[in-house]
């Protein structure tokens, strides 16, 4: 049975009518669509701009995922053939594994002066499953459930009924797993999460235009204090303020209201975990030491970081100038009450 689409003339003349402004992605093949029907169809539309979602999710990703460290830490866990967690992170395996091995005889896991590690672990694993309502990032989840997918490699790598190349395979990313790209792993997801922040802003379907500049503004600055001069690593690192002052307050975001609760980071549970001297086997070998990262690892981490957060904000001014349109409808911001 056929069935006739039949094009709605009404409609399609309210939308000639009605369609001043349009956003689209900067895609070549996009861009030459709208022209072709600003000229062609959509006569009335007097403004053309991109669509700044999709400009900040670039922003944002490319500089990460093109850094050495960063970006194999995400092909390794997120991204590549044979990845680690989008195997178990949504699917029963993650939560079945987990209780084989907290009954399993074999140790996988030794913390020097603790008669049962695994009992510490899977206390760790409980107090992370109060984040997962609070955040979407799939980086937060593994940085916050480090331990127990430490333990979880260990125990694939230590398992005789798997395949040897499943088994080698889960003992290589536990190698993987050192201090340093542990310290890399919570500083992306702190920056997945600031980021995330601002581009929910934007990523919305009535989002204030007016509001633009004032909110990629706001973004700059907060990666400025947090990424590039340091502030996230304060307290936590002795080597954190080499980019400089970090003295005033954090910028505080457009339209916030309210007493907030003291900031934290992601890095900071990280850093507490890497401090507990924790070894990890593979088939009844150590594989994996954990401890206090070196200087030099530190420094190399602080600096990297500081350059995904020079990059990312270079291409923010460069797809969101100053005196572009979207900027000047700054002028119909309305002031906020007092």
């Amino acid at each position: 049975m056929k069935i006739l689409l039949l094009l709605d003339i009404q409609l399609k003349q309210h939308i000639v009518k009605t369609v001043r402004c349009i956003a689209c992605d900067g895609a070549a093949a996009e861009r030459r669509a709208v022209a072709l029907a600003t000229r062609e169809l959509l006569s009335g539309a007097t403004l053309v701009i991109r669509d700044p979602a999709h400009a900040l999710r670039i922003a944002i990703k490319q500089p990460l995922h093109s850094d050495a460290v960063f970006g194999s830490l995400w092909r390794h866990l997120f991204d590549g053939e044979n990845a680690l967690v989008p195997d178990i992170m949504y699917s029963a395996k993650w939560h079945n594994l987990l209780t084989a091995i907290q009954t399993d005889l074999a140790a996988v896991v030794a913390m020097p002066g603790v008669a049962q590690p695994l009992a510490s672990i899977f206390r760790n694993l409980a107090f992370a499953k109060q984040r997962f309502d609070s955040t979407a990032e799939p980086v937060v989840k593994v940085a916050l459930m480090l331990l127990p997918l430490c333990v979880l490699l260990a125990h694939m790598s230590s398992d005789r009924r798997l395949d040897k190349e499943k088994r080698d395979r889960a003992a290589g990313i536990l190698q993987l797993m050192n201090s340093n790209m542990c310290m890399a792993l919570g500083v992306s997801a702190d920056w997945g999460l600031i980021c995330q922040w601002f581009l929910r802003r934007f990523d919305v379907s009535a989002h204030d235009i007016a509001q633009s500049r004032l909110e990629i503004n706001c973004m700059i600055e907060t990666i400025e204090a947090v990424f590039l001069r340091g502030r996230m690593f304060e307290g936590v690192i002795s080597t954190a303020n080499a980019g400089g002052e970090t003295d005033e307050p954090l910028p505080k975001g457009p339209g916030a209201s309210g007493a907030c609760p003291e900031p934290g980071f992601i890095t900071h549970t990280v850093m507490r975990n890497l401090r507990k001297t924790y070894v990890f086997y593979a088939d009844g070998r150590p594989v994996l030491l954990w401890g206090e990262p070196l200087a030099a690892d530190k420094k190399e981490i602080i600096e990297r970081t500081q350059n995904i957060a020079y990059l990312t904000i270079e291409r923010l001014k460069a797809d969101f100038p100053n005196n572009d349109d979207r900027s000047n409808c700054l002028l119909y911001t309305s002031p906020s009450p007092r």
